[in-house]
Formats: structure tokens, sequence, C-alpha cells
């Protein structure tokens, strides 16, 4: 009778523990979900990131999220995007008048501007008094390549009656990227063959390759905002100390900043393209015949449907401005021995060479003649200021006009 009592009374306390730790795990999910609430309803968690900003894509890797608006900050701006239903940046409706189509990497997107402040933006009032209705559909997507660029051209030549196509690329990074298998918050960047098939097919979805705790961090950034917001305070506020105490992670660094820490993340990995592709010339040539290949691609998929096509190449702030003591420093501790202008001017010239059949504009002079008045550059994040962005657009817009692509013939 006595060991049955003890058993029905170990049972009932061990339904008691089950039922508070329902309980517990319950008002626990409950409280994140509110917070996760408060979190969206305050606009936070939307701090450039990755998870708000961009979506998986099986195809291209990664695109823009379709209709949101969101906050971009950093030390030197805070701006906000438009994102149209096509995931397009622009933050009125689309024209009925003629379009053009601008493909590009972040410059083209607008890192650090002002949705309005875009050169595709400024493109379009510069059209609008020759061609009222004219709409320039920006597609430029931060970290997209020339290879990501042809994909993406396909689907919008099937989508839209085209006036014309216009191509940015800026070197420092492009070369790099068309034989990478990684792009922007661990997305699959799509690698092409000399045939213009996508070689890397497997595991499309980003985290598909990826550990379960991995995978668990990766969706958590994809998906919530709490999880971005609480994810900052611990890896650069308040709570990393104490993140560090618990070996939730590495313990903060102390000491004076590196040299590339000076000069900036996105700097940095320009020079270790750089460095790549310096140390192995015949990549650099193969990197150089592909991405005039795909130019080339470009240019005849838009004559079969008889659309101009252009390509721009953007220079980056140390083709402009030359070179500054702390970028030599930075390129020297990452072992770069190269001057990083001369392997630019070099790539350039290279790729001005191959592609000398194609309606190709090089911005090099253009930028370096309007450095003298403004900064076009931000000189922590390297992207464009509103006033170079203002200066490419001016450029496109000499583009288009003297080739004549909205004048009408009829």
């Amino acid at each position: 009778m006595d060991a049955g009592r003890r058993r029905m009374s170990a049972t009932s306390r061990g339904r008691r523990a089950l039922k508070r730790l329902v309980v517990v795990a319950v008002a626990g999910l409950l409280s994140l979900v509110l917070a996760e609430g408060a979190v969206r309803i305050a606009g936070l968690g939307r701090k450039g990131s990755v998870g708000v900003l961009y979506r998986a894509d099986g195809r291209l890797g990664w695109r823009h999220e379709a209709g949101i608006t969101m906050v971009q900050e950093d030390r030197e701006f805070a701006v906000t995007w438009h994102l149209d239903e096509q995931g397009l940046r622009r933050a009125s409706s689309l024209g009925d008048g003629p379009r053009i189509a601008v493909l590009g990497d972040s410059h083209t997107a607008g890192h650090g501007v002002e949705t309005d402040e875009t050169w595709p933006s400024h493109l379009e009032r510069l059209l609008a008094d020759d061609a009222p209705g004219v709409t320039v559909l920006n597609a430029g997507v931060s970290g997209y390549g020339a290879a990501q660029q042809m994909l993406q051209l396909e689907e919008l030549l099937e989508q839209h009656d085209l006036a014309g196509v216009l191509v940015a690329s800026y070197l420092g990074n492009d070369l790099r990227e068309l034989f990478e298998g990684t792009g922007i918050g661990g997305h699959r960047r799509p690698v092409l063959d000399r045939h213009f098939a996508i070689t890397n097919p497997a595991g499309s979805e980003p985290h598909a390759a990826r550990g379960v705790v991995d995978g668990l961090k990766a969706w958590l950034a994809e998906y919530s905002r709490l999880y971005i917001v609480v994810g900052g305070a611990v890896r650069d506020g308040p709570l990393q100390g104490f993140a560090a105490a618990f070996g939730l992670m590495d313990a903060p660094e102390t000491g004076p900043p590196t040299a590339r820490d000076r000069c900036g993340g996105c700097y940095g990995q320009l020079l270790w393209a750089q460095q790549r592709l310096a140390v192995n010339e015949a990549l650099a040539r193969r990197a150089v015949t592909f991405h005039v290949s795909l130019w080339r691609r470009m240019a005849a998929m838009c004559a079969e449907r008889d659309v101009p096509f252009a390509a721009m190449l953007l220079p980056s702030l140390t083709e402009v401005s030359g070179l500054e003591p702390l970028v030599v420093d930075a390129a020297r501790e990452l072992g770069v021995t190269d001057d990083p202008k001369v392997l630019l001017d070099r790539w350039r010239e290279a790729v001005l060479a191959a592609s000398d059949d194609l309606p190709v504009v090089d911005l090099l002079p253009t930028m370096q003649r309007a450095a003298t008045d403004d900064d076009l550059y931000y000189p922590f994040d390297w992207h464009l200021t509103p006033a170079g962005q203002t200066v490419v657009a001016e450029a496109a817009h000499a583009i288009v006009a003297s080739a004549g692509w909205l004048r009408d013939d009829g």
C-alpha cells in the first residue's frame, strides 16, 4: 500500500512539474511574441538588416523584399529605403511613359542615400523634361555582380517593354564575385559557366547546408526583429560584456584599431579581392574575359528585342582621389604588396580593351573632375554620397541623350 501511494505521489509530483514547465514555456513564448510585436510596432530591428531588406531567391541568390519601407543607419548616415511591389527602390508609382532599366550593385541601389537621391531617381528627373512620364527602374541590388545582373535582365525584359538598359559596374567587387558562391547574409551567389548556365544550384535556399544552430540563427536573423535588436545590444551595446563573461561570444578586442578598421570593412573586402586577383593573374584574366562576355550576352539579349544597351564603369574612391596613408597601411596589414590603385587601373584598362566593340563609358575622368568641388564618397563607408550620385546621374543622362534612346522618330 505504501509503495503504491509513493508511486502515485511521485506521479503526481511529475505531473505538477510538467504542468509548471508547460506554463513557463507558454508564458515565455507569449512574452517573446509580445516583445516581437512591440519591436515591430516601434519600428526597431530595421537597421540595415539583411533579414529585413533581402529575401532568399532560388535563382538570383537573394533579392529585395517587396513593398517595404525601412531605415538604414551607419556612422555616416541614416536614410530611408522605399521598395515597391516589385522590390525596386522608388518612392512613387511607375509612370505611363517609356521605361529604362538600370542594373548595378549597392552604388546603384543607393546605399547611404535617400531614395530620391539615388542616381536612377536623379536620372528619371533629368529625362522627364524630354520624355514626360518616363520611368527609370532602379534594379540595383547590393552585392550583385554581372552574373546576377544578366539573370535579372532576363526577368526585366519579360516583365517590361523597355526603352533602354544601362548597367553600372564597380570592378572592385564585380570581378571577384564572378567565382564566389556566397553572398550577402550567407545567401548563395549563382556562379555561371561559359555557357551562362548556373553551376551551383544545390543549396539554393540560404540555410540548407548549415548546421542546426547556424541555421536557426540565420532563420531568426531573417524573420525576427527582436533577434536583430537583442543581437545588436549583445554585439555592440551594453550586453556585450555580459555575453562575453558567460562565454556566449568572444570578449571585445581592446587596444587601438587597426588601419583596416579605420578604413572600414567595405574597403577591407576590396583589398582582399585585390590581393586574391593580384597573386593569381590567370584568375584575373579569366575574370575580365568573363565579365565582358556577360556584358556582351546582355547586349545581345537587348538587341533581340530592339532595346538599346550601354554599360558604365564606376570608379572607387581610391581611383578618384588617390591613396591615403591609412589605405596603404591597411593594404600592408592584409599582405597586399601591389599598389591597389595600380591594380584597379590595370583591370579597368583590360576591361575597356576587351569591350571596345560595346557601348561602355568609363566614368573615372568625369568623377575626377567633379571631385575637386564635392566629396563624392563617404570617407569611412566608401559608397557614393548624394553629390556622387548626382554626378553619376548626369553622366548617365548624357549617355541616354546622346544615343537617342527616348527620341520620338515618329
